[in-house]
């Protein structure tokens, strides 16, 4: 009721209601407003603040929040007001710092993050409150056969398979976890004069051997003796030429060299035969015809401008009534002729003529006084006398005019 008294009745009016910050001090009745005041007029023991008070409530005193180790007071603990406590995490630090001293009641300062060095990899991050931590490379392990490469400066790199040296080669350092194979070339390798480096290669050092006997006559040094390499000598004969070119001087000098290729020597002639053909190991050589030995009985026929020819047995011997015109010799065959071809000048025979004789013309024989002619002479036979003694006559007659041919 307001407004009565001094005579009046007064009015019933609303009683006022507390809003939410404020607690019911007295309470509305007939005869009084409700009376409110803020709940900030209220308090509470240290560590305490108050709760649920307002529209119309005192609400209580409830602990306050206790921050915890990483954490900071944003907010103090007041009778209005709970403790706000923000983790340390969430105060931010520029890049590649971290956060220290932040405890309850302190918010720390940013400090560096340490930085690992060039064999140490990041085991922890630089973020927040923490500080990167750092390992040694050697602390991560790769598989049997493998070795970590781009460990370092914070990395920890990835594993990759050890290397293998090439056939030329042989290994310095093995692979291990933080280093690869270290190969260096053969030819790097000594070894005294006349020795070379054996078995050197795939890692392999290997070890000195003498080098090989100087080469043959028919070699040519394709491989010298060196610190890294054995002599190897090749065949002269497996050298090529041009056609018509032939290898000099292979297999000659110290060391032997392969020599040059030259022009073969021009053909064989007509009384030549080619007894070394041109090829690319040995120059044309040509021998007379008739330096080639003979078979007996034989002669050369075809030999010339380097055809070899060939032997052809010779014609049998002459007949009784033949003489030989040509002999069996290197070139020409045996050939024979009829006695009886040849000619005698008047008053001659051929005498002696026959298997293979030409014989000889002989002046015929003349008859004496007391000889007649009992044979004509003919160029095939003398003439044959008869004495007149001895061709007699018939009973009662008598020989007269014998003699000188005639009987």
């Amino acid at each position: 009721l307001e407004g009565c008294g001094a005579g009046a009745a007064g009015a019933c009016t609303d009683c006022l209601i507390c809003t939410s910050g404020q607690y019911e001090v007295s309470g509305c009745s007939q005869s009084g407003d409700r009376a409110c005041a803020s709940c900030t007029d209220l308090s509470c023991p240290s560590e305490q603040y108050r709760t649920g008070c307002g529209d119309g409530n005192q609400g209580g005193c409830t602990a306050c929040l206790e921050c915890g180790e990483l954490e900071f007071e944003k907010t103090a603990c007041s009778s209005s007001a709970n403790r706000e406590c923000v983790s340390c995490d969430a105060l931010p630090c520029p890049a590649e710092e971290h956060r220290v001293g932040c405890f309850p009641g302190e918010a720390g300062a940013c400090e560096a993050c340490v930085t690992c060095g060039a064999a140490e990899f990041e085991e922890r991050a630089c973020a927040g409150v923490d500080d990167r931590v750092c390992q040694a490379c050697g602390e991560l392990g790769c598989p049997d056969g493998e070795h970590r490469v781009g460990c370092g400066d914070g990395e920890q790199g990835q594993c990759e398979g050890c290397s293998t040296c090439s056939g030329s080669a042989y290994s310095t350092s093995a692979c291990s976890l933080l280093a690869d194979t270290t190969c260096a070339a053969c030819g790097e390798l000594t070894c005294a004069a006349g020795n070379y480096r054996h078995g050197c290669g795939l890692g392999v050092a290997g070890d000195c051997a003498s080098c090989r006997a100087g080469c043959s006559d028919a070699e040519f040094e394709s491989t010298a003796c060196t610190p890294a390499s054995n002599r190897a000598c090749s065949l002269c004969s497996a050298l090529s030429c041009p056609t018509g070119q032939h290898r000099a001087g292979c297999g000659s000098g110290d060391p032997p060299g392969e020599g040059a290729c030259l022009a073969c020597r021009a053909a064989c002639s007509a009384t030549e035969y080619e007894a070394v053909p041109c090829t690319a190991s040995s120059d044309r050589e040509c021998s007379p015809c008739d330096a080639r030995e003979r078979p007996p009985g034989t002669h050369l026929v075809g030999c010339g401008l380097g055809l070899p020819g060939e032997f052809l047995a010779c014609r049998a011997e002459c007949a009784a009534t033949e003489f030989e015109t040509q002999g069996c010799g290197v070139f020409s065959d045996r050939a024979c002729a009829a006695c009886a071809e040849q000619p005698c000048s008047p008053g001659a025979y051929l005498a002696g003529c026959g298997s293979g004789l030409a014989g000889n013309c002989s002046a015929c024989t003349n008859c004496n006084a007391t000889q007649f002619e009992s044979a004509r002479c003919t160029t095939a036979h003398d003439r044959a006398c008869g004495e007149c003694s001895g061709h007699a006559c018939g009973a009662g007659d008598v020989r007269v005019g014998c003699g000188r041919a005639f009987s």
